[in-house]
This record gives C-alpha cells, sequence and structure tokens, in this order.
C-alpha cells in the first residue's frame, strides 16, 4: 500500500466488488462422483496456475458429484487463488469449472477487472506469507479473504495495467518456449554427437559395453580423465555476504547463494572445474574463482589431453535415475565415456556450447524481463505511475509520515 491513496483510487473490501467462493471436494466413497465431465481444479494443477488462464484439469468430477456435494461450478473468468501448499498463486478460470477448498475464489463484478485481480495476487506474495498460519501445512484461512480489502484504480486503468502486464507476460512466455525448445535440441544434438561423433565424419562403428560408437574411439572409465579436488574449505551459510569479490556456489534454489572476501578458500583456478551436486545432482561448469558453500559437492577437473568442456558434456549426459544421496560417487567409480580424439572433442564442445550459449541468452532475457515485470508492477498497482489513455503518467509522490492503510 502506498502511503497515500491516489487521487480516484479507492480503497475496499474486495467481497464488496466481487463474489468470493470457496470449493469442495466430493467424497472418495463414491466412484460415481469422479471422472466425469465437470473440471475440478486442485493442488495437482499448481504448475498451471502460473499460465493466465487455465482451461484443463488433472482431475474431473462428475454432475452427481457436483450435486451431491458442495463444490460449486463457477463461470469462466473467475479468479482463483491458491491458499494451500503452492500459497500465493492465480489464474483465471478459462471456462467453468468447480474446485478443491485449498482455493479462494472471486466472480468479479463491475468495479473489478479480473485480470487485474489476478495479477495483484501475485504481486501481493510477502503479503501473503505474513498472512500464512499452520504448523504442517501453510495455509491462508477464508476470513482473511472475507475481510480482504484492496486498493483499486477506474475499471478503465485496471483494464490498461492488466494489459500492460500481460505484454511483459507475453514476452517471457514466448522465451521460455525458445529455452524449452533448446533443451530438447540440446538433448538431442548431445546424444548424437557423443555417441556417433561430428555427421558424416565415421562410417564405421563398433559395439561397446555402453553401446555403438565410432571405431576410432575409445570408452574409458571416468576417473581415468578426471581428477578429484578437495576445497580449501566452506563458508557457512551464515557468513554468506550479498557482496563481495568470490561467488560462493552452493546447492540451495540459487547456484550463487552469496559471496565472501576470504581468498584462503577459493578453489584451485588453474583450470576450468566440474562441480556435482549431491543433493541437486545437476552438474555445472565453473571457468572463474569462486569458493564451496556449505553443501556437499564433488569437485573434478579433467587430466591432461581431455577437453573439459567436452567431459562436462559427457558427465552431464550420464544416467542419474535410482542414485541414492550415500552413493553420489559410485556413479563416477562405476560410469564410462566415449572418448574421440582431442580435436574432435574440442567440435562436439563447440557445438554443443553454441546451443547453451543461446539458451543463456534467453535465461538473461528471461530474467530482465522478471525485473521490468517486478518493477512495473511495483509502481502501477500503487498507483505511483498512472496510466490514462495508454500513456503513463506520473502518479502522487507517497506522503512521509503518513498512515498506511491495511491490507
Amino acid at each position: 500500500m502506498p502511503s497515500k491513496v491516489p487521487d480516484g483510487w479507492t480503497l475496499t473490501t474486495l467481497t464488496s466488488v466481487a463474489r468470493l467462493e470457496s470449493g469442495h471436494t466430493p467424497s472418495r466413497r463414491h466412484p460415481e462422483y469422479w471422472d466425469g465431465g465437470v473440471p475440478w481444479l486442485s493442488l495437482h494443477d499448481s504448475k498451471s496456475l502460473d499460465k493466465p488462464e487455465i482451461e484443463e484439469t488433472v482431475q474431473t468430477i462428475s454432475e452427481l458429484g457436483l450435486a451431491n456435494s458442495s463444490a460449486r461450478l463457477l463461470p469462466a473468468g473467475t479468479v482463483v487463488f491458491s491458499r494451500t501448499a503452492t500459497v500465493g498463486k492465480a489464474t483465471i478460470l478459462g471456462r467453468p469449472m468447480a474446485t478443491s477448498q485449498d482455493f479462494a475464489n472471486y466472480v468479479c463484478g463491475d468495479h473489478v477487472h479480473n485480470r487485474y485481480l489476478m495479477q495483484l495476487f501475485r504481486f501481493l506474495q510477502p503479503e501473503w506469507k505474513r498472512l500464512m498460519a499452520g504448523s504442517t501445512h501453510k495455509t491462508i484461512y477464508m476470513p482473511v479473504f472475507e475481510n480482504l480489502q484492496v486498493l483499486l484504480p477506474p475499471i478503465s486503468e485496471q483494464e490498461k495495467i492488466a494489459e500492460i502486464v500481460a505484454s511483459v507476460d507475453e514476452a517471457i512466455d514466448a522465451s521460455q518456449a525458445i529455452i524449452d525448445q533448446l533443451q530438447v535440441v540440446k538433448k538431442a544434438m548431445m546424444g548424437e554427437l557423443l555417441t556417433k561423433g561430428i555427421p558424416g565424419r565415421h562410417s564405421r562403428f563398433k559395439k561397446t559395453e555402453i553401446g555403438e560408437v565410432p571405431e576410432g574411439w575409445a570408452v574409458v572409465d571416468v576417473l581415468d580423465v578426471v581428477e578429484r579436488m578437495r576445497p580449501a574449505g566452506a563458508v557457512q551459510r551464515s557468513a554468506y555476504k550479498t557482496r563481495g569479490k568470490y561467488p560462493v556456489v552452493d546447492q540451495g534454489a540459487e547456484f550463487i547463494a552469496g559471496y565472501t572476501d576470504d581468498a584462503s578458500l577459493v578453489v584451485d583456478t588453474t583450470g576450468p572445474t566440474i562441480l556435482f551436486g549431491d543433493h541437486t545432482r545437476e552438474w555445472k561448469y565453473l571457468d572463474f574463482p569462486f569458493v564451496c558453500g556449505a553443501d556437499g559437492t564433488q569437485l573434478l577437473r579433467a587430466k591432461s589431453g581431455i577437453n573439459p568442456r567436452f567431459l562436462y558434456f559427457a558427465l552431464s549426459a550420464l544416467p542419474l535415475k535410482n542414485l541414492g544421496y550415500a552413493r553420489h560417487f559410485k556413479l563416477l567409480r562405476e560410469a564410462k565415456i566415449a572418448l574421440p580424439d582431442c580435436r574432435e572433442q574440442g567440435e562436439i564442445a563447440n557445438a554443443v556450447q553454441a546451443v547453451v550459449d543461446r539458451e543463456n541468452a534467453e535465461r538473461a532475457k528471461v530474467a530482465g524481463l522478471r525485473e521490468l515485470k517486478a518493477a512495473l508492477l511495483s509502481v502501477l498497482l500503487t498507483g505511483e505511475v498512472r496510466v490514462r489513455d495508454g500513456a503513463p503518467i506520473p502518479g502522487p509522490s507517497p506522503v512521509a509520515g503518513e498512515g498506511r492503510a491495511e491490507g
């Protein structure tokens, strides 16, 4: 909430401009209540809640299940908000459907635009975290939604704000689609190049314990081509800094989790390092000075005569299914890879890296668009910047010292 309600905006209880509906789960003891023609939104659809609209659901219920439960068939255009487990996710029903009790649903009236409300709900993620309750399963209870207050601009301005943010979302989705396609291309390319070599170069192949490979290639144990490194030490998470000379590589949600200025802990940087995460089951290629975080990792380096980036791609292609935590190094002790000569190693590495570079460029583009979206939401949903007739107009500056309206 801004310190001052912008001119023409209103702070209102949401239920005064939208009808609040809860959901329900029909009895599982009656099979005839399920697998009918009525879409039923549940936590199984969590991934779809990031889309602007949802058309299909994982589970369906029957008309009989609808009639014999408290579930309601909500109209298309209803804003649905996940209040349990994936708290804060919101989308719009693209067709009439029912929901489970894990959702708070708003059927919007004439004074609130559904796409504006969806974006507002997504923007309020920090506030939802504050309102969550429960020791085991975090949830936001229905009285919160019954009394929820929101800041609303005129309906025409709501529509323009929703349109502006939607255009950024469309650009993000377009780049993400490119990333998804590049990942498919990269996987197929690696599968071909790492077993068949550069297209058209090899005509004779031999059968080996890891499959058919070009006749001139060797099949080697991974431990014969890598050196295992030991980090000088690790930085505990409590000591991570937001800025510093050396990045701290960890296994949390962010690969680079923090920074440190402690040069004594920097991993030997005489060559690229290949990192395997015990928890994430991911390989990383590092060609910059770094420090290991508190989580366990395997640090490897290519032996002399082995292209380090080729080795990284070959290791990344190893199967990791059913690999238990206690057996993380067993993968390396037992694994074998196909090895071409140094020249072809480099050519294969360059071909795959070209796709990786394109993917990274798109990821950077998505990150920039997400930052732009966050900045837009912070000024548009608070009235700091106004949009009238499609043009942004500076809004009133917050007044220091004035009371903060409760939401």
